[in-house]
């Protein structure tokens, strides 16, 4: 077994625009303390949730997109990450799909999320 240490720090400010929208940013630094670790790691996103979205009488849509800016070391990029929810009123499921490009993407990866309260199934598609 292999320990890493890191000493890590966050900032996470979120503001309410109206009962359904929010928006903030978060930042993260983390420094590495072992051999072999990343000494440094810069994470920094701008982010928002628009929830509630009426589709029908009983199903609701909310859309979480997110832009961010990740430094480890040397390494950088620029992503764009969102998520979406498709929920049904008094019902125990809702299907989630995440997608996340890199600013060069190659590909597009997709994860299909199925949750449940207390429970979440997981599959990854690479499309």
């Amino acid at each position: 077994m292999v320990t890493r240490r890191y000493l890590a720090t966050e900032l996470s400010p979120n503001y309410m625009i109206t009962d359904n929208i929010s928006a903030g940013v978060y930042y993260l630094y983390s420094r590495g303390l072992d051999n072999g670790t990343t000494r440094n790691t810069h994470f920094v996103t701008i982010n928002s949730n628009i929830s509630n979205i009426k589709l029908s009488n009983n199903l609701l849509f909310r859309l979480m997109p997110q832009f961010y800016y990740l430094k480890m070391d040397q390494q950088d990029g620029f992503y764009f990450t969102s998520t979406f929810v498709l929920s049904k009123r008094n019902f125990l499921c809702h299907y989630l799909l995440l997608s996340t490009r890199p600013s060069k993407p190659k590909s597009l990866p997709v994860r299909i999320l199925y949750g449940m309260p207390l429970l979440l199934i997981h599959s990854a598609i690479n499309m």
